[in-house]
């Protein structure tokens, strides 16, 4: 089966310097069947959002990109965005015929799973996992959201394209017609997130030092190039 693969660069230190900047590169493979990123992108890739904006309704797909594309808000310099996206949203390709999600979800490169969230209620993210890589000797997180079903255990080492979970449509605000994956690729704040977490929130914290709060979202569609199809 033709494979395609993204490379991504990674810096010396992400605080001064972009990924793509310098040193080795790293390949990573799209989590799921949909490839649309390497062929325009736009809505044939990216889960749209459902919008309300001042009584008009739509449907922008921008909206599962990464970065500040939700909650506009109408200002003197024009639309801004206030709601920052951490991660990409995957729309899905394959339902069976009830409109259930198949999508299968693939580690996007080597590594460990740290984190397996099986209960749906626990995070924004529903169910999901934590994939720790570790390239040019520090911790990379990949994150997968939304799933329906969880086919990896913590503790458990992963291949690039091994198949993981299944796209699903867990979590806050969705529904069956805007099953997808979220997927992020992350830096740790904080291993001490956790005593953190306890004195400042009230909410038990059901996910540990994976929780959300504590990871970093990096540009991950922005930050790499088509590599040769394998």
């Amino acid at each position: 089966m033709t494979r395609r693969v993204l490379a991504i660069a990674l810096a010396v230190s992400v605080f001064s310097s972009p990924l793509g900047a310098q040193n080795s590169k790293v390949e990573i493979n799209l989590p799921t069947d949909n490839d649309a990123l390497f062929h325009g992108g736009g809505p044939d890739f990216y889960q749209y959002i459902e919008r309300d904006f001042h009584g008009e309704k739509s449907t922008p797909w921008e909206g599962g990109r990464y970065g500040f594309v939700r909650n506009p808000v109408s200002t003197a310099q024009g639309l801004i965005y206030t709601r920052f996206h951490e991660g990409i949203d995957i729309r899905c390709l394959h339902r069976d015929a009830r409109g259930e999600p198949l999508d299968e979800v693939r580690a996007i490169a080597d590594g460990k799973v740290v984190h397996a969230n099986q209960v749906a209620g626990y995070s924004n993210y529903g169910r999901y996992i934590v994939i720790e890589h570790v390239w040019d000797g520090s911790p990379y997180y990949s994150l997968y959201g939304h799933l329906s079903e969880i086919a990896v255990g913590v503790g458990q080492r992963v291949n690039r394209g091994e198949r993981i979970a299944r796209m699903g449509y867990t979590g806050e605000g969705l529904n069956q017609a805007r099953a997808h994956l979220h997927l992020e690729l992350n830096l740790m704040f904080n291993r001490n997130f956790e005593s953190w977490h306890d004195h400042n929130f009230r909410d038990p914290n059901h996910n540990g030092i994976y929780n959300g709060i504590n990871l970093a979202g990096l540009d991950i569609a922005r930050s790499q190039r088509p590599a040769i199809p394998g």
